[in-house]
């Protein structure tokens, strides 16, 4: 049985003024991870959250991965590029890509 005081994520804080503080905590996997997780920038973990989102939608829709990640440096810029590739045999719409 796991132990429940040990987990694998992070807790969102917010400081005296109630605004969610950035986060510059790496937790993860480098495929699912944000560029701005990746290059080591503090960032706000909520809104990242719907980055890994995306990959993992993309992986049930797609059956792969978006981005290679055997090779991060190269990873990274296809990622600030906003570029992915989508299978053209899966028939995808344009919402659901627009979604991912």
């Amino acid at each position: 049985m796991l132990n429940p005081t040990k987990r694998f994520s992070k807790l969102c804080l917010r400081d005296d003024n109630s605004q969610q503080r950035v986060s510059k905590t790496f937790c993860g996997s480098a495929a699912y991870a944000a560029p701005k997780v990746l290059q080591g920038i503090p960032y706000q973990p909520k809104v990242y959250d719907i980055w890994s989102l995306g990959v993992i939608l993309y992986i049930m829709v797609c059956g792969s991965m978006p981005y290679d990640d055997s090779d991060i440096r190269k990873m990274l810029c296809t990622q600030k590029e906003h570029h992915m590739d989508f299978p053209h045999s899966k028939n995808l719409i344009d919402e659901c890509k627009d979604l991912i």
